[in-house]
């Protein structure tokens, strides 16, 4: 059985390189490692622009994620993911649609061991890529994902990168891993 991890966050937060570099590092190590990220019929990567249509086309592609990932979990060590379900609980919720709605919607799915939560200022994520106008867009969503990482519990681990270079950001992203896998390997170890 292998390790889900799901890296999230704002965009420009990171993910992407944080993926990459978990990727390598447990390969390295000799972990046999499938790496994907969400939407994945709609792998346009701004999950923003699947407005249309939501949620039917959301839950339609989180069922066919699901058999892939049955599949993959037999097949990997270790599962890491751009994105998962938080970043529709993100950008889908409105008043009405909450996000605990969109958990329900979810429910039947299969949740990462562990998700990601990459903080960074939207200040600073802006600036990497390179649109000014988006700040208060950025701003809303992070505190979005803080509500979902509220609602979502002990499965979320914030990793703040503010203020941090991309080798600093994936020692923290590594530590935090590494502190949730030795968790969950002595819980297994006790029952």
């Amino acid at each position: 059985m292998s390790f889900y991890i799901a890296l999230e966050g704002i965009d420009g937060s990171g993910k992407t390189t944080q993926c990459n570099s978990l990727a390598t590092h447990f390969k390295e190590l000799g972990f046999s490692v499938f790496q994907g990220r969400e939407p994945w019929e709609f792998d346009s990567g701004n999950i923003t622009s699947f407005k249309s249509n939501y949620p039917a086309r959301s839950i339609k592609d989180r069922l066919l994620l699901m058999d892939k990932l049955e599949s993959l979990m037999l097949s990997f060590d270790f599962l890491i993911m751009d994105r998962c379900f938080m970043s529709t609980m993100v950008y889908h919720s409105t008043d009405i649609y909450t996000m605990q709605h969109i958990l329900l919607d979810n429910s039947n799915c299969i949740f990462p061991d562990l998700i990601l939560l990459l903080d960074i200022d939207p200040i600073d994520s802006v600036e990497r890529d390179q649109k000014a106008s988006f700040i208060a867009r950025m701003r809303t969503l992070r505190n979005k994902y803080y509500k979902a990482a509220g609602i979502l519990g002990p499965l979320v681990a914030i990793v703040d990168t503010r203020n941090l270079n991309e080798e600093q950001a994936f020692d923290e992203t590594l530590t935090t891993v590494h502190e949730h896998i030795t968790k969950q390997y002595l819980r297994i170890k006790d029952t």
